[in-house]
């Protein structure tokens, strides 16, 4: 019993927050990877709206990651909304290079516009832009929207 009062008032007098344990900040990039692993874990579950809110947050911390506005893309497709999906596939075609992404945006491009809106002109307008940027291999300046008005 002596002991446990000894134990007692020396908790007492230990400085205030001795026992808590400071939370670290994550770094940018490893908070990038937990939202990415997040977004993707409800696209398996087919829960495309949750993976959509999971990205939206991912473009707050990182507005330049074209692979983010590319997964939207891609999500809209998947729950139909066709109209957003082509905004956001667009955002990564405005990259300068060329790349598998751009590459793979423009094909869904040609996808949504063909297979889903009936939309030929536009459909072959960006299979068009599809088969340049295959040919070129790399590409120095961003590819025009010179799209065929809706």
């Amino acid at each position: 019993m002596k002991i446990i009062k000894i134990i007692l008032l020396g908790l007492l007098f230990l400085p205030k927050g001795a026992f808590a344990q400071k939370a670290k900040p994550i770094d940018t990039q490893r908070r990038i990877k937990i939202i990415e692993n997040l977004a993707y874990h409800f696209y398996q579950r087919k829960k495309y709206p949750e993976a959509i809110e999971e990205y939206k947050r991912l473009l707050k911390i990182a507005p330049r990651n074209y692979k983010i506005y590319y997964n939207l893309g891609y999500l809209y497709t998947k729950k139909r909304n066709y109209l957003q999906a082509i905004k956001e596939f667009k955002k990564v075609i405005k990259l300068p290079a060329a790349t598998s992404l751009k590459r793979d945006a423009l094909y869904n491009l040609v996808v949504v516009y063909g297979r889903y809106l009936k939309d030929k002109k536009n459909a072959f307008f960006y299979y068009q832009k599809f088969k340049e940027l295959e040919n070129l291999g790399t590409q120095k300046k961003p590819l025009k929207d010179t799209s065929p008005k809706e």
